[in-house]
């Protein structure tokens, strides 16, 4: 291998675009097809870097059912928050959720247009209209590809825009189409990815994952408190000294008044909540037996706390002052 030339292992197999030759191999298609639409999610939710070319002429069948991949001149890659939000698109998705579906392609994306907001519900009903059919029928009598195309080109119609890593992503679920045609009518994708979302949303479920995530979030939260007092304290300076602009309507003064005077009073509440939350992660992480003393059992109750006292900020912030 060298600048201009790229040489690569030779695989001894039977190309899956040669479907009588493949159709051909002693081995059992069916295992081959399930095993296919498991190694492609495997690329995706356990390594986060996936073939972005993925299609017959770059798989490859050996007799004894195992794949070959060849040409990975293309790569898609997710970091693992991409990770989790494809996973719950996907699994909204094949469970038939599909407001929240629509809602995660929004969180996932970004507006097309910055100055309209997105269509999330319109597109919720879209997508129950797009993707019932595969939730209840063989992959054999329905089109997936057809319908990731119209899923995306809803989105676009919705004002939302998916990244690109995204689109190679849906190109290389739509190669299982071909697969499943291929080696298995019967192939069924939607309980092949509803069985796979079950298994990785236990995985992400799992307590000592859950812990670890806990602590990192009360961490970003503590450095989040101590840093929003001196952000504020500047922003307030740069007012102060006019090299920070303010539009400011007179007549509503009063409103603004109040305004800053409960901003300041979630200001002081999310530092206490913050304070607490990350106290009570650490009385959990240093346990050696998490749950099984007397440190555990107080670190539950202030994340308890910490958690109904941010959930009434949260309530608080979500509503809109009246006037």
């Amino acid at each position: 291998t060298g600048e201009s030339v790229l040489t690569m292992s030779l695989i001894d197999g039977v190309p899956l675009s040669d479907e009588e030759a493949v159709r051909a191999l002693p081995c059992d298609l069916k295992e081959v097809a399930h095993k296919s639409g498991i190694h492609v999610l495997d690329m995706i939710f356990k390594h986060g870097v996936f073939h972005g070319d993925l299609h017959s002429g770059n798989v490859f069948v050996f007799e004894d059912g195992r794949l070959g991949l060849i040409d990975f001149g293309i790569v898609g890659r997710l970091d693992e928050r991409g990770r989790e939000q494809v996973a719950d698109l996907l699994f909204c998705l094949v469970n038939g959720d599909f407001q929240r579906a629509a809602r995660s392609y929004a969180e996932i994306g970004s507006p097309v247009d910055s100055e309209r907001d997105m269509d999330i519900e319109p597109f919720g009903r879209k997508l129950s209209v797009l993707w019932g059919p595969v939730r209840t029928r063989p992959l054999g009598e329905v089109n997936v590809g057809q319908i990731l195309l119209e899923s995306s080109s809803a989105a676009a119609k919705a004002n939302i825009m998916l990244p690109q890593d995204l689109m190679l992503l849906f190109k290389s679920v739509l190669t299982l189409e071909h697969m499943g045609h291929t080696l298995d009518r019967d192939f069924d994708i939607g309980g092949t990815l509803r069985a796979y979302m079950g298994d990785l949303l236990a995985q992400r479920l799992d307590p000592s994952r859950l812990q670890r995530e806990l602590l990192g979030t009360s961490m970003d939260l503590y450095h989040l408190s101590r840093e929003a007092p001196e952000l504020l304290l500047r922003s307030l300076r740069r007012i102060s000294d006019g090299s920070l602009a303010l539009d400011i309507n007179v007549r509503r003064s009063g409103q603004m008044i109040d305004v800053i005077g409960r901003s300041s009073n979630r200001l002081a509440s999310a530092v206490v909540t913050a304070g607490l939350s990350v106290a009570s992660a650490i009385l959990i992480a240093v346990d050696s037996k998490p749950f099984a003393s007397a440190f555990s059992y107080l670190g539950l109750l202030g994340i308890l706390l910490a958690g109904f006292w941010g959930t009434g900020l949260l309530v608080s912030m979500a509503r809109k002052p009246k006037g």
